[in-house]
């Protein structure tokens, strides 16, 4: 994830300019006017004085309030305190999922090392489930995993779990993909819910929660019908948060199967018509620079019919709001390509802080293998 972080030091005092004038005695027209441009010359300077001295700079958010500047009756020698910068504590460990055989771990790695730092927890595998659906690391070192839950029915069973110094804490039933913002306050999550009200419908959204899983907004909503035992009757589940563009945007993922796209919306109110760069299933977003999101497209050739698809290229495409159709700046050629083995190369010759990471992109010296790792 994108965690740009600042802090901001007390700006220091600039002392006055001070100008003293002697003018000579006198009464008439001359003398008069040489008090005139003496005066003239101590507002000029005084206002050049003032216009010089810097503005106390405002705190950044989420950084400790700045020492109060000190006071004239103080000595000229005692320090000011620079409030402390915040630890964006995720840039130094990412969050793995290894395996050993049936057996899946959720653990937190160094990056520098490969050394396991924490294990979170661990579960089984199955020939239809993971346990470890999605995970995200905040920057306040928290881990935050969609996670199975057979406690809850079908396909709606996973549950959002936040790890931290204090154990995990269940946060949000029926949870499927989830995002921190870079600030750590808040939690970008899509939901698929059942019929709770007894309508016949149930709900795939895009939220923004706080971290106890109060919702705050919802973004994006699409009802589904469902059957009589409850499970959905149509395609769901393929909406997803890809990650925060800033504190005020998202890049929303959608689609499946033989579609898919990415969509830049707004973190703070809903959106009803998003615009979306579209590609097909494997098209998603996988890094940012600025405001620009990098989405990687499996370039496809033929009709479907008398032609099958095939992989012709992996395409890698800048996508904005201001330019939602999106700017192609990478193309690998290749016939038998996996993407995922092209994150790594596709973000780093674009200059992108990685959303997406290989398998392989960091050390590991645990125990069983790394099927999939989180930043």
């Amino acid at each position: 994830m994108n965690r740009p972080d600042a802090s901001v030091a007390g700006a220091g005092s600039t002392p006055r300019r001070t100008l003293r004038t002697h003018a000579r005695p006198g009464r008439g027209p001359a003398s008069r006017r040489r008090r005139g441009l003496g005066l003239l010359t101590v507002l000029t300077l005084a206002a050049s004085g003032l216009a010089a001295a810097p503005a106390q700079a405002a705190p950044a958010a989420g950084a400790a309030p700045s020492a109060a500047a000190p006071s004239s009756s103080q000595p000229a020698s005692q320090p000011v305190s620079a409030p402390a910068a915040r630890v964006d504590r995720s840039s130094t460990v990412y969050a793995a999922v290894a395996s050993s055989g049936t057996r899946r771990t959720l653990q937190l790695v160094s990056r520098r090392t490969g050394k396991v730092v924490k294990v979170l927890a661990s579960g089984r595998a199955s020939d239809w489930q993971e346990p470890f659906r999605d995970v995200d690391v905040a920057s306040d070192g928290s881990v935050w995993a969609v996670v199975a839950d057979r406690r809850l029915p079908g396909q709606y069973g996973t549950v959002l779990v936040r790890y931290d110094a204090a154990g995990a804490h269940r946060v949000l039933p029926y949870a499927t993909s989830v995002r921190v913002s870079p600030s750590a306050r808040t939690v970008a999550v899509t939901v698929l819910s059942p019929d709770g009200d007894g309508d016949g419908r149930g709900l795939e959204a895009v939220r923004v929660i706080r971290r106890d899983g109060r919702l705050v907004k919802t973004l994006m909503a699409q009802p589904f019908p469902v059957g009589s035992d409850g499970s959905p009757q149509a395609e769901v589940g393929g909406m997803n948060v890809a990650g925060w563009v800033s504190e005020a945007q998202l890049a929303v993922g959608s689609g499946c199967c033989d579609s898919g796209g990415v969509s830049i919306v707004s973190a703070t109110a809903p959106t009803r018509r998003p615009v979306t760069f579209w590609g097909n299933g494997g098209t998603r977003a996988i890094g940012v620079r600025g405001s620009a999101v990098l989405v990687q497209r499996p370039r496809e050739a033929g009709n479907g019919t008398t032609v099958p698809y095939h992989l012709v290229a992996l395409d890698g495409y800048w996508v904005s709001r201001a330019r939602p159709a999106g700017v192609r700046v990478i193309a690998i050629p290749g016939e038998d390509l996996d993407p995922s083995r092209y994150v790594d190369a596709m973000n780093r010759r674009a200059g992108a802080t990685p959303w997406v990471v290989g398998a392989k992109r960091f050390p590991y010296r645990g125990t069983g293998r790394i099927v999939a790792a989180y930043v």
